[in-house]
């Protein structure tokens, strides 16, 4: 198997899972700021220790700090924050369904500083994926118990829209000498330094495991699936933005999966038709064979 495709793969699935693990702990009540904070310190912990094992060095220049800002904010602390307002309104599946527009979002930015005459096959991908997303407001789209306001999902896509300028940036700005392991530790351990702060100014300080619950359990399994993402996504930033936004691609089937399997969400034929026009835009657009 092709290691970028199985990179991409294990990205994919790892990334796929972060809402899902976000809704089950807004529904036992773990803060967000604590929620990230713990999340964060575990994950730069757990990167710390893998460097230590395979002897990769971490070296933080004060050069960087920018780069580790910038991360922190645009890969962290602002999709997780829009996740966990999101949480109780909009469904995994749908939610899986947005994130992975990613792409055209990049695709659409990347437009704006073009001066290149846009292939016929792009102009087809975006127009198919304007149609997948329309299905989107569709009423009964997907059966959750209660009703889905159209405010949240156009709220939501503020999430592709950050990740997609956190995509493009992030390979432009990143430090030529710095590995991937400097790179993952320097943000993260940025992002658990900040909602640390957040954590006590908000009064929102939670310590997991006292109580035990499954919220402190999602943190957990966040912290693991994200050092596999994040480890993986810098490998991948190496190859460009838009092959790095493909890691996306399988997100939506894992975030799918833990709807049903988790909140009891039950998807309609629309919803797979929009899933089906969403990946056919996304194949179109990333395509890089001549039109």
């Amino acid at each position: 198997m092709n290691k970028i495709f199985l990179l991409v793969l294990i990205s994919g699935f790892s990334g796929g899972s972060v809402y899902p693990l976000i809704k089950i702990a807004n529904k036992y009540n773990v803060p967000m700021c604590a929620y990230i904070f713990w999340e964060t310190l575990f994950i730069s912990s757990l990167i710390f220790i893998v460097s230590k094992i395979l002897k990769q060095k971490i070296e933080l220049k004060k050069s960087e700090i920018k780069y580790y800002l910038f991360c922190a904010i645009t890969n962290i602390i602002i999709p997780q924050s829009l996740f966990f307002i999101i949480a109780p309104n909009l469904p995994a599946s749908l939610i899986s369904l947005v994130i992975v527009l990613t792409p055209i979002f990049i695709y659409l930015q990347m437009l704006l500083f073009s001066k290149n005459n846009l292939p016929i096959k792009k102009i087809a991908g975006l127009i198919i994926g304007f149609l997948g997303t329309l299905l989107l407001f569709v009423p009964n789209l997907i059966t959750t118990g209660s009703e889905i306001r159209y405010f949240w999902i156009l709220f939501s896509f503020l999430l592709p829209l950050d990740y997609s300028i956190n995509r493009i940036l992030v390979t432009k700005l990143r430090p030529a000498n710095a590995s991937s392991y400097t790179l993952a530790f320097g943000f993260f351990a940025l992002v658990s330094m900040l909602t640390c702060i957040g954590m006590f100014l908000s009064d929102t300080i939670y310590i997991p495991f006292i109580n035990f619950n499954y919220g402190d359990l999602a943190i957990v399994c966040h912290a693991i699936l994200m050092t596999i993402f994040y480890l993986i996504f810098f490998i991948l930033a190496k190859s460009g933005a838009l092959e790095n936004a493909l890691s996306f691609y399988v997100a939506p089937l894992v975030g799918i999966f833990w709807g049903i399997l988790f909140f009891n969400e039950r998807i309609g034929i629309l919803f797979i038709l929009s899933t089906f026009l969403i990946f056919s835009s996304l194949y179109l657009i990333t395509s890089n064979k001549s039109s």
